[in-house]
């Protein structure tokens, strides 16, 4: 009776939530006449459409919310233009303010970058004022556009005017600028001779940087402007022909795999890999392999290894024979360490063949305990499972309620929602985003929101609708997001015109879509916290898998029609937690997070907190074996280099885990809450696993899969009681070090930060250099492909697989200043020279 009454209640909406849609402006009349007699010609069924597309543009949903301070944050936070606003102040008035005003205003100026806090958040009043201008006597504001835009001219100034102070800040907030941001006129001049190697190798470089293709030397346009610029001293006899550049990329490419190498030979741990297949449009399969080490200067890199055309089948034996000459190639044989890839099942093949090439060559290496499965990727297929139950969901609840007397005839709200997830509701606003996108609708979609924020029906961006793709992470999340964004707008435009009928969304399709986006949110923000390379990512895994399987769970209760479909994803993750079971390594990751440390463990219980401490136990005295073992010649290692982007990408991730873990997501249901069968917070049998048995599945592996690649056949044994009883002083003191919270980690990385403790901890600091580079996504693989995309388009559908992989290679080591920017240079170096060539 009490959800009944419930359900009552919740039917009848408040009249202070309804808000009455402005109507559209009426149409000519020649146009009335056509709708009118369209209108005419169409069945009943056509009418009924007509009338559904107009109730729905009469009014918005009770959900549809926009909170204004909300999508202010949101905003700000997307720009993330922190490096304007450490040298910008607040101001009201666009005139230039008397002395007296101004010297107060510097005052304040000078106590706000002397604070040890800076807000970083954009201005919201009207102007916005330039610190250092005022400092030195002058006045410069900018008009503060709220919906975006006015960065790019602050920075400039701020480039332009105050360099030094510009970098200043940009160094105290962790912010790193952009190569191009920070070149000047200058850093572009090439003071060299003018020769024919010379034109060839800033040729290659600049056609390598920006996907040109080679034959853009046969262009009879870019020819004439050669001969142009050269003014006879260059012609176009000297340009190298399209072999000649093909030939050069090839050199450049060695030239860089070699320095790569060089990294990798001196890299201070293990190396972890990333691996993973992309097609293009010739149906050519190419292996990627990205490298990540903590290199010679005590930076987390990545690099791209290997992006080679897989020929024949992709059975794992294949993938596993490839990879292993790239290992050997790279010389990672001895010093793998773990490899993340996505779930597909030739993987499972590869890695039980690599495993036998790994022993063949007298190396411990286990199928299981060396591979991570992408986070991101996991997550995607829990997704997928959930979209895929939703017309199931809403007949399993129907069921339910059957089942327990609930009768649905006096409820038309919760049957026109049951009727919106059954008919295939993804599968319906798919097509009417499509018929939405296309030429002339999707301009009259864009008039219809800038006619709206013109008569105050609404305050919208004129943002275009998204479709999604199965395959990409979060895509679906998006679709919905940015359609029920643009909803009022959508509705309007879809009653203005009777030929889109069929594609109405209804105010029950709202609220449907509006709890799936509910579901799908935390899932999205889980899978972006992990998508770094910069920074080390695994120790986050474990608690964000049980993080979402909680939040989830929760969601059960609260949205009881999407219980089933939240089941079935909750079932897909429990599945792969299960499969975690075989890399302790998480354990470790975890463990040496100064965030997270043994007391995740020990809140799950004290036995399960003294098992992580045994594993990390393991791991220290086979790193310690392991440095007795080696003999290494002396080599100079490099200072330390600047590490702002890193920097910047830690501070990211922990206050991003934070902020996850504390804040959640809005859970609250679109309008109506309707019976439910499972109690808030409570866990439906087999829907979720506790902590304690993914643990012990985790810590219960043998001891062989906690070990990696060292070679089995040793000289000299060491002295193991003494190594044990090092070990545990060791992680006696690691156990007295202060657990630290994300937030305060003011943006050093777990691996810096145990770099400053490695002093007094050298073991723990060798298990972090060791462990942490182990990636928890394939995110790198992922940025090849999208670069990929770029080099292999259908103008150049013929460009071979050795010079696709030197492009890329090339293309993903200008941090290794591999590549200037070539055209403005090839330019200077062609015109600021007047002497013949040489």
């Amino acid at each position: 009776m009490d959800s009944q009454r419930q359900v009552m209640v919740a039917s009848t909406p408040h009249e202070n939530q309804k808000r009455p849609a402005t109507s559209a402006p009426a149409p000519p009349a020649s146009k009335r006449m056509r709708s009118s007699a369209l209108a005419r010609s169409q069945g009943p069924s056509s009418i009924h459409q007509i009338e559904m597309a107009q109730r729905a543009a009469a009014s918005v949903p009770i959900p549809y919310r926009i909170d204004e301070q909300a999508e202010s944050t949101k905003h700000v936070q997307a720009a993330r233009a922190i490096d304007c606003w450490a040298l910008t102040a607040e101001e009201e008035h666009k005139t230039e303010p008397s002395n007296e005003k101004k010297v107060t205003l510097q005052a304040r100026d000078k106590a706000h970058l002397g604070s040890t806090s800076i807000d970083l958040r954009k201005p919201r009043t009207p102007w916005i004022r330039c610190i250092e201008c005022l400092a030195s006597g002058s006045w410069k504001v900018w008009k503060n556009n709220l919906s975006g835009g006015s960065a790019k001219h602050i920075r400039a100034h701020l480039v332009k005017e105050h360099r030094s102070a510009y970098l200043a800040a940009c160094e105290r907030i962790n912010y790193v600028p952009t190569d191009e941001l920070m070149l000047t006129a200058s850093d572009d001049d090439v003071n060299e001779p003018l020769t024919s190697e010379g034109i060839l190798r800033y040729l290659t470089e600049w056609f390598a940087e920006d996907d040109i293709s080679f034959n853009m030397v046969s262009h009879r346009g870019f020819r004439r402007f050669v001969n142009y610029l050269g003014q006879g001293k260059v012609t176009t006899k000297d340009l190298p022909d399209r072999h000649s550049i093909a030939a050069k990329a090839a050199t450049l490419s060695v030239e860089a795999k070699e320095r790569i190498k060089d990294e990798i030979k001196h890299a201070r741990g293990k190396v972890s890999c990333t691996t993973d297949l992309w097609t293009d449009d010739s149906q050519r399969a190419f292996m990627c392999i990205t490298a990540h080490f903590h290199n010679a200067q005590k930076r987390q890199v990545n690099r791209l290894i290997a992006f080679r055309v897989i020929e024949g089948s992709h059975t794992g034996g294949c993938l596993a024979e490839n990879f292993f000459e790239v290992m050997e190639e790279f010389g990672i044989i001895r010093k793998l360490g773990w490899i993340t890839m996505d779930n597909a099942s030739n993987n499972d093949s590869m890695m039980t063949q690599l495993e036998e090439y790994m022993v063949t060559r007298g190396m411990d290496f286990d199928r299981h305990g060396n591979r991570l499965r992408c986070f991101p990727h996991v997550v995607n297929l829990a997704v997928q499972d959930i979209l895929g139950a939703l017309s199931l969901s809403a007949k399993d609840y129907e069921g339910n309620l059957a089942q327990r007397g609930f009768k649905l005839d006096g409820q038309p709200e919760l049957q026109a929602y049951l009727s919106a997830l059954s008919r295939e509701l993804l599968e319906r606003i798919r097509r009417t985003i499509t018929a939405l996108r296309r030429t002339q609708r999707r301009q009259g979609l864009r008039k219809t929101i800038l006619v709206g924020n013109s008569d105050g029906s609404w305050t919208l961006r004129a943002l275009e609708l998204k479709l999604d793709c199965p395959t990409r992470w979060s895509s679906t999340r998006d679709m919905i997001e940015r359609l029920l964004y643009l909803y009022p707008a959508v509705s309007r435009y879809i009653a203005s015109d009777p030929t889109l009928a069929e594609h109405v969304i209804t105010h029950a399709d709202y609220e449907a879509l509006h709890d799936i986006l509910t579901v799908l949110n935390f899932a999205h923000r889980a899978q972006e916290l992990l998508s770094s390379d910069r920074v080390p990512t695994l120790s986050f895994a474990i608690p964000l898998y049980h993080a979402l399987v909680d939040q989830w769970t929760r969601l059960q209760a609260t949205l009881p029609a999407l219980s089933y479909a939240i089941f079935a994803g909750i079932k897909k993750l429990n599945a792969y937690l299960d499969k975690t079971r075989s890399s302790p390594v998480h354990i470790v990751a975890m463990a040496l997070n100064p965030s997270i440390r043994y007391e995740w463990f020990d809140r799950i219980s004290p036995s399960e907190g003294e098992k992580a401490r045994a594993t990390v136990k393991q791991y220290m005295l086979r790193c310690l074996e392991e440095q007795q073992k080696e003999r290494h010649n002396s080599s100079v290692v490099l200072p330390n280099q600047s590490c702002g982007s890193s920097e910047a990408a830690a501070k990211r991730l922990n206050i991003g885990y934070s902020n996850l873990l504390a804040s959640g997501v809005d859970t609250r249901p679109a309008s109506r809450a309707f019976p439910s069968f499972v109690e808030s917070g409570s866990t439906p049998s087999g829907s979720a696993r506790t902590a304690s048995e993914v643990l012990q599945t985790l810590i219960s592996r043998p001891s062989s899969a906690v070990s990696t690649h060292t070679p089995t056949t040793q000289t000299g044994q060491p002295n193991t009681a003494l190594n044990i009883a090092t070990v545990e002083l060791e992680h006696q003191k690691l156990e007295q070090e202060p657990v630290i919270a994300p937030e305060d980690m003011n943006g050093l990385s777990t691996i810096n930060y145990w770099q400053s403790r490695s002093d007094e901890l050298p073991i723990v600091y060798r298990v972090a250099l060791d462990v942490l580079p182990a990636q928890a996504s394939s995110v790198s693989s992922e940025r090849i492909f999208s670069s990929s995309k770029l080099t292999c388009t259908q103008h150049r559908n013929h460009i071979s697989a050795s010079n696709v992989e030197a492009l890329q290679i090339l293309n993903t080591l200008s941090d290794l200043r591999v590549l200037p920017r070539s055209l403005t240079r090839l330019l200077h170096l062609i015109s600021c020279h007047s002497t013949e060539m040489t």
